[in-house]
């Protein structure tokens, strides 16, 4: 290679795709066929080759960063509009791209595509990232809505939760049939599955499946103040003899990087179930969001005669199953089951993480 004429890249040639992957702490040099001193304009590294990031799901960018990014305020970033998302070669996706990215606040992500934070050093993470959906509120960026569909309940049975990495449980039966859960989906860059609605004409609407956001650096560190979730909402209640709504699933959470730090929380977890309308038409409770790694959202669960919601999973893979209603009561929702949590590259995650990482 001659001498001042020297390009670097972090990672080695992707091959499958024809452009560079960057995705460790390796900083090998181009061959001698990628740089001369001009004499021979073939052998000139190409102006407009994109470089790829990511061994899991890989993002070109037509160019590296030069600056840095550090979040210190509170921030809300719609996906599909917000002018910090970067131009890739995936429009489906919001690329937050730096040179290292510092998180000191709560970021919360709405919207339809899905995340990716990619740096070429370093992530830190001592605020929260939140791709979560919340019921009534808001959706967590990149909801899948290619998710597969189970039985839809009957008139009065509780509708299913949603399934992602982890089955939703099924709607409580009795008055109506209960709806079943969708078997586990497959694995793609998009977030969790929504609930189904309960059975009736007024059904408690399922809840929204967790959002989907992609971390890709050399190095990610998340303090112990640091936060990542993207949970599936709790599912609503029944109204008028009508079935709870299932809880939404949790979404993705996905580290790509040679070394994972964390001493904070990483959690994908599902959606409580709504409860059943109780055998007076008062409304069924609504199914809790998931607010811990470790506990999970609890099913909606006021009235005497309107089964009760499924909890969402936490830890386990599985949602519970909605209850039965009695005395005429419509039944419950069953809980969002589990997320994924996706680790490439060589690096490891410990800590506190649910589901277990994969």
């Amino acid at each position: 290679m001659a001498a001042g004429r020297k390009y670097w890249i972090i990672a080695a040639v992707f091959a499958a795709s024809g452009c560079q992957q960057v995705f460790g702490l390796e900083q090998p040099r181009l061959g001698d066929a990628g740089v001369n001193d001009g004499a021979d304009a073939k052998t000139d590294p190409p102006r407009e080759s994109s470089l790829c990031f990511g061994a899991g799901f890989p993002v070109c960018l037509v160019s590296l960063p030069t600056v840095s990014i550090v979040f210190s305020s509170a921030r809300s970033v719609d996906t599909d509009s917000d002018a910090v998302c970067t131009p890739t070669d995936q429009p489906g996706v919001c690329a937050i791209v730096a040179t290292s990215i510092t998180f000191n606040a709560v970021i919360t992500f709405t919207g339809s595509r899905p995340v990716v934070v990619l740096a070429t050093d370093s992530i830190i993470v001592d605020g929260m990232l939140d791709a979560s959906s919340r019921r009534g509120v808001s959706t967590g960026a990149g909801e899948w809505s290619g998710c597969g569909a189970g039985l839809s309940p009957g008139s009065g049975g509780g509708g299913a939760g949603g399934s992602l990495g982890g089955v939703g449980g099924d709607g409580g039966g009795g008055v109506g049939i209960g709806g079943t859960a969708a078997a586990v989906m497959p694995f793609g860059m998009h977030g969790g599955c929504p609930g189904q609605t309960g059975g009736g004409a007024l059904g408690g609407a399922g809840g929204h499946g967790g959002g989907a956001v992609y971390l890709i650096a050399s190095s990610i560190q998340i303090g112990a103040s640091g936060t990542i979730r993207a949970n599936g909402a709790g599912g609503s209640g029944g109204a008028t003899s009508a079935g709870g709504g299932g809880g939404g699933s949790g979404g993705l959470i996905g580290f790509d990087a040679m070394q994972v730090t964390n001493q904070g929380t990483v959690f994908a977890n599902g959606g409580g179930g709504g409860e059943g309308a109780s055998s007076t038409g008062n409304l069924g409770d609504f199914g809790d969001d998931p607010m811990s790694a470790t506990n999970p959202a609890l099913g909606g669960a006021l009235s005497t005669s309107g089964g009760d919601g499924g909890a969402g999973a936490a830890g386990a893979l599985v949602g519970g199953p909605g209850g039965t209603g009695v005395a005429g009561g419509a039944s419950g929702g069953g809980g969002g089951g589990a997320g994924v949590v996706k680790v490439f590259g060589a690096a490891s995650l410990t800590g506190t993480v649910s589901p277990a990482p994969s």
